[in-house]
């Protein structure tokens, strides 16, 4: 498992309990961004925007980390990517508006097309992890919508990474810990291996690469087990 370790914990208990061992190999780490003037700028601004808009729940928390009253969220909807970020959210008091369904929507196309409904010239906040990717944003602004992007979190590999323990099936959940992956610990220790990732994006990285990943359908733990078991046992 190359995810974040307080990513990973729930995928974690999902794959005890199918039976199998997960070990933990993080290759990234998600953490706050170099520097926090665009984001808490656009804070000082909030009354401004109609929307704000979390594809990730690192980024969700960092915001909220830099909110000091929640009360300035009045006023202002909320929209997540997904049922995790959601609750990121609604666990520190946020009211959470719109969330796309559950399955493959549960994206950045998802989210747009979700808040296709929204007027031209909707103003949305969009904090961000730098280097994300443009895809919510040029989907939105195709809409009419006004799009911000903020710096809200940033992912770095972990370098050098520690030696890789053994293991039959890898998984990775972004491009980002794929290419940690294979900048710190090389081809050569992905061959023979069974190798699952989440979501088409994953996989091109990897297919571009050279190797032929098994796709989840879903974003979500339960669709990666799925996956893992039908790659085994293929």
């Amino acid at each position: 498992m190359t995810r974040p370790i307080e990513q990973g914990q729930e995928w974690s208990r999902l794959l005890r309990d199918a039976g199998a061992e997960p070990v933990a190999f993080p290759t990234i780490v998600v953490g706050p961004p170099s520097s926090w003037k665009s984001l808490d700028g656009a804070l000082r601004r909030l009354s401004g925007f109609q929307w704000m808009v979390f594809t990730s729940a690192a980024a969700a928390m960092n915001t909220l980390s830099r909110i000091s009253d929640l009360k300035s969220l009045n006023g202002v909807k909320v929209a997540a990517v997904g049922r995790h970020t959601a609750s990121v959210l609604e666990q520190s008091g946020v009211v959470v508006d719109l969330v796309p369904p559950e399955g493959k929507h549960q994206n950045g196309q998802g989210l747009a097309q979700a808040l296709a409904s929204l007027s031209p010239g909707a103003k949305i906040l969009f904090p961000q992890a730098i280097g994300g990717r443009p895809e919510l944003k040029d989907l939105l602004e195709k809409h009419g919508c006004e799009v911000e992007v903020v710096a809200a979190s940033e992912t770095r590999s972990i370098d050098p990474l520690p030696a890789v323990p053994p293991f039959d099936v890898v998984t990775f959940a972004s491009p980002s810990a794929f290419h940690a992956f294979i900048q710190g610990a090389g081809f050569k220790c992905l061959e023979s291996k069974t190798i699952v990732v989440l979501g088409e994006t994953t996989a091109e990285a990897v297919r571009l690469l050279g190797f032929n990943p098994k796709v989840a359908k879903d974003p979500t733990g339960e669709s990666m087990i799925h996956a893992i078991y039908s790659a085994i046992t293929a």
